[in-house]
């Protein structure tokens, strides 16, 4: 019997689902030449068609996949099968690969609904001839500073003979250097061949400055690396000049980086005025001061105080600064122009998002008796869905070669 995933996306004034068959077996043995055949069918309980994308990565094994992206059409209401398929080469290393499947509603214009994509991973295996940890790292990786870091370490035995159990050092870097390091409370225990485990750990964060830092822990011949956000920058804006509505402005402006020890490289940043200029660059900031140099025409304006601000965003980072400066108007200036839709950032214990206006009140109502219609019809969509899968047969059964079993 096959799982199966279904993705609700709802897209005012209708509700699209779409659903991927998840086949039982997750893992695949390697066999020389052997060929591999796996059929997914995707769901649709939408009253129109949809067309949906199937993006497959495989890896070391891209080169013998038979297809790499395929767009599949589903009918209203209906489902649609597509294959999985290679063959194996005649030697493969020893090791884990995991194979992506990535499925993802089409929009007019071929690009992809922003709310769509089903993932699923089958892992292909080539056993070593002696018990084999493979492992992932799992965790958040934005994280409040002063709080111990918790992580997940997932532990196979890839290999076809016993595991004994194994220990891990985990440590915290800065910039290259260690600043925590610690074992793991306890070893990872014992494992049969192709048995799992999964270890619960912590590393404190104590005394430690904002930043971005690495985790980093061994198991073989196989090292895994997490990225850390530690806080978030504190952004200032300062040395910005009066500056003239309806004129080429010329200037350097002072950003400063503080309460982080960590360079953002190429790191977009926004300089903007309300209703006066918006100037992107791309620039590589350090903790403390840095220069940016604005030359750019404004827009028509009065005489007045505007309010600016400077939005960063790097590698894991998004931090936003404000200021004002005094402008210069131009004759029979009105204020048009560029306007902000930013919201200043704080609080955010994960990854913060820059965040949509919200919609102005008249419109709430309208809002509301759209998702009411939308789940109306959504679920008229998976009453008619539901019905015909009754009524049909199930799909039948997706034939695998069994594991190897270890000798």
């Amino acid at each position: 019997m096959k799982k199966f995933l279904i993705l609700f996306i709802l897209l005012l004034p209708i509700v699209h689902a779409i659903g991927l068959s998840i086949p039982n077996q997750r893992e695949i043995f390697f066999a020389p030449d052997q060929h591999i055949s796996i059929k997914y069918s995707i769901g649709n309980t939408d009253p129109s068609p949809l067309n949906a994308r199937v993006l497959i990565s495989a890896g070391p094994l891209d080169p013998f996949l038979e297809a790499k992206d395929k767009l599949v059409e589903v009918p209203a209401f209906g489902m649609q099968s597509f294959t999985l398929a290679f063959t194996f080469p005649s030697e493969l290393k020893s090791g884990l690969y995991p194979v992506s499947i990535e499925v993802s509603e089409e929009v007019a214009g071929g690009g992809m609904a922003g709310l769509t994509g089903i993932n699923d991973v089958i892992n292909v295996i080539s056993p070593f001839e002696q018990g084999h940890p493979y492992a992932k790292l799992d965790l958040n990786q934005y994280q409040k500073p002063g709080r111990a870091i918790v992580f997940a370490i997932d532990v196979q035995n890839i290999g076809n003979t016993y595991l004994d159990k194994i220990g891990a050092q985990i440590t915290l870097s800065l910039n290259g250097e260690v600043l925590k390091r610690k074992m793991l409370s306890k070893d990872i225990p014992a494992l049969m061949p192709f048995e799992k485990t999964r270890i619960m750990d912590s590393i404190d964060t104590e005394g430690l400055e904002q930043g971005v830092y690495t985790l980093e822990t061994s198991f073989s011949d196989q090292k895994l690396v997490k990225e850390i956000a530690l806080g978030q920058p504190t952004i200032t804006v300062q040395n910005v000049p009066p500056l003239k509505a309806a004129a080429v402005n010329d200037f350097t402006a002072t950003i400063s980086l503080d309460n982080w020890k960590t360079p953002i490289e190429n790191a977009n940043v926004r300089f903007h005025v309300n209703q006066l200029l918006d100037a992107p660059q791309k620039l590589t900031l350090n903790p403390g001061p840095n220069e940016i140099h604005i030359n750019i025409a404004t827009s028509i304006g009065k005489t007045g105080t505007y309010k600016g601000s400077v939005e960063v965003i790097g590698k894991m980072v998004r931090a936003l600064g404000a200021f004002t400066v005094p402008v210069e108007g131009s004759k029979g200036g009105g204020n048009s122009g560029f306007k902000s839709t930013l919201k200043e950032l704080e609080g955010d214990e994960e990854a913060p998002e820059l965040q949509l206006a919200a919609p102005p009140a008249k419109n709430k109502t309208f809002i509301i008796v759209l998702l009411i219609a939308s789940f109306a019809i959504f679920s008229f969509a998976l009453g008619q869905y539901l019905a015909r899968r009754r009524v049909n047969n199930a799909p039948p059964p997706i034939n695998i070669q069994p594991p190897i079993k270890p000798q």
